[in-house]
């Protein structure tokens, strides 16, 4: 338990435990450094980690979104081409957004390159339960 939510570790790789939550297998993996990931023992008694200084695996970069993939990794339902082509153009939008609005604060602030620090944070609007017709009449429309 983490936070009072009980994680099931999936995988362990390269020094990062992946969790899901065990009330809900669906979404990404929690990540946390291994050594920081509380378990039972074979005989059932809890081993909390050790607070000890431990070294970060770096991030590697990855520059291209592949939305396939975590469609993969969220879903079980099928997709189709049609919403796949409708959440990329989505993504295309908030990217264009964000740079723009990262340009925007660099400038104010005189800086010269855009850093994580010009970037804002967007809020995920809350989930909508709808079906939006004109989404797809929308995609339609462009092919």
């Amino acid at each position: 338990m983490i936070d009072g939510v009980t994680y099931h570790v999936v995988r362990i790789q390269n020094g990062m435990a992946f969790m899901h939550n065990v009330n809900h297998y669906k979404g990404r993996p929690r990540q946390m450094l291994a050594t920081k990931v509380p378990y039972f023992d074979e005989n059932g008694v809890l081993i909390s980690p050790k607070d000890e200084p431990t070294q970060i695996p770096p991030r590697k970069y990855v520059s291209k979104v592949n939305i396939k993939e975590i469609i993969k990794e969220n879903t079980d339902l099928q997709v189709s081409k049609k919403a796949v082509m409708f959440i990329h153009e989505q993504l295309e939008f908030i990217c264009e957004y964000l740079i723009i609005n990262a340009n925007e604060t660099a400038l104010k602030h005189n800086h010269t390159r855009i850093g994580p620090e010009h970037v804002c944070h967007m809020q995920v609007p809350v989930l909508h339960t709808e079906v939006c017709k004109d989404h797809k009449e929308y995609i339609e429309d462009g092919m």
